[in-house]
């Protein structure tokens, strides 16, 4: 399903749900929810293109950080009006801009080229290059940006997580350790799901999060025996998750290797007490501590592979790029023209240029300019390629080949014939 039409299911784009309060009693699912939509309430934006689908004072659509709708006094008088109610041909109408819209936004507005060829409008993710949202751009939001709840650690505790040199499903464990979300004993009797939340380990204490990592006599055990650094069970007598945590943090960093054995053992015991609950087996404590071992040393060996790997392609890289120009210009017709495009900001003017070669790889031409602020380096490249064509189209050139970064937009496009009109 389109990612518009999911949106348009879970939430009315407005995203009203991302500014409701979620109560201190719900469920799991429902906070994750709230969580995701609040995450998504700080990178969607509507692409304008003909504007007919975008409500002016509703839609995220002006390019701000985050995305917001514009304000001004024709909300209260046009509360349902759609941006393409504001062009004049293709163009703002700049006057209308002005009666309706705040100065302030009215300066946003002027940034966005509307649609010339009836693309329809589009939701997309600011914070990857492609508009698409993806895990590593959403965690990497989360990092960045404040987070609200009273009872969150040191924010300097997250990055040092994502920062480990951890499998992702390890580095997940830890970061939701930290945020005391893991199913443990004592929230699932919160949530009414179980009755009991003893310790299934060692039945002396409520199963939580510090208790079932860290105090379960258990676990201390298997932290004390570990081979890479003896941890005296003192380490682990602080009833504060955030301490303990931070504590494990510490001697990772302290033993100043590539890949740590601690958080591995760790997941090894969150894995011990499932398969005791689950399946209803008791794994040994040297079991325990083999299997953490055999995890650390599986990684180790997938790093040295993918160092392996990269170092072989900067061995060829500039064999390659060789072979890549000429591999491009053996398929244009009769020339072939790079063009590329430098973004800053929103408020800085970007740079374009441009190389012709002919078949032989002699530069026939090039040009550079520099262009008004655009939204997006996407943006950037595609005015870019735009000014490109229309010169060399003008100086009679035909049979051009263009390239440049983003594939999606020079994919297949040529001039076959100069008087061809531009679509």
């Amino acid at each position: 399903m389109p990612l518009e039409a999911t949106l348009r299911q879970i939430c009315p784009l407005d995203l009203t749900a991302a500014t409701t309060e979620i109560k201190s009693q719900s469920s799991y699912a429902s906070r994750s929810i709230y969580q995701g939509t609040k995450l998504l309430s700080y990178g969607i934006k509507f692409v304008v293109g003909t504007s007919k689908q975008t409500h002016v004072w509703r839609d995220p659509w002006l390019p701000t950080h985050p995305p917001r709708p514009p304000k001004g006094p024709g909300a209260a008088k046009y509360p349902h009006m759609k941006v393409s109610e504001l062009l004049n041909q293709n163009n703002w109408n700049v006057q209308l801009l002005d009666q309706l819209i705040d100065p302030e936004d009215v300066s946003h507005i002027k940034h966005i080229r509307p649609s010339i060829i009836g693309i329809e409008d589009m939701i997309s993710w600011m914070y990857t290059s492609h508009g698409k949202y993806s895990l590593k751009s959403g965690y990497q939001q989360l990092r960045n940006k404040p987070h609200d709840h009273t009872t969150t650690p040191s924010p300097n505790l997250f990055p040092t997580i994502w920062s480990l040199n951890l499998p992702p499903k390890i580095k997940h464990f830890w970061w939701k350790s930290l945020h005391d979300a893991l199913p443990t004993g004592e929230i699932l009797k919160r949530r009414k799901i179980v009755s009991d939340d003893m310790c299934i380990q060692c039945g002396e204490a409520q199963e939580n999060t510090n208790h079932l990592l860290y105090q379960c006599r258990v676990s201390k055990e298997i932290w004390e025996q570990n081979p890479a650094a003896p941890i005296s069970g003192t380490s682990w007598t602080n009833n504060s998750l955030v301490h303990n945590i931070a504590l494990m943090l510490g001697l990772t960093t302290k033993q100043r290797k590539e890949v740590s054995l601690f958080p591995f053992i760790g997941w090894r015991i969150w894995k011990m007490r499932n398969e005791l609950l689950f399946n209803n087996k008791r794994w040994s404590i040297p079991d325990i501590i083999n299997k953490a071992l055999l995890d650390y040393q599986q990684w180790q060996e997938s790093l040295n592979i993918h160092r392996h790997d990269i170092d072989q392609k900067e061995q060829h890289k500039d064999n390659n790029i060789i072979k890549s120009l000429w591999d491009v210009l053996s398929k244009a017709q009769d020339y072939c023209c790079f063009v590329d495009a430098s973004w800053l900001s929103l408020t800085d003017y970007a740079g374009i240029g441009w190389v012709l070669y002919d078949k032989n790889a002699n530069i026939i031409l090039k040009g550079m300019a520099s262009i008004p602020p655009t939204t997006t380096l996407i943006e950037a490249e595609v005015e870019a390629l735009r000014s490109t064509i229309v010169q060399l189209r003008n100086l009679g050139y035909k049979g051009v080949l263009f390239c440049g970064d983003p594939s999606t937009i020079y994919k297949n496009i040529t001039i076959q014939d100069p008087k061809e009109e531009m679509k």
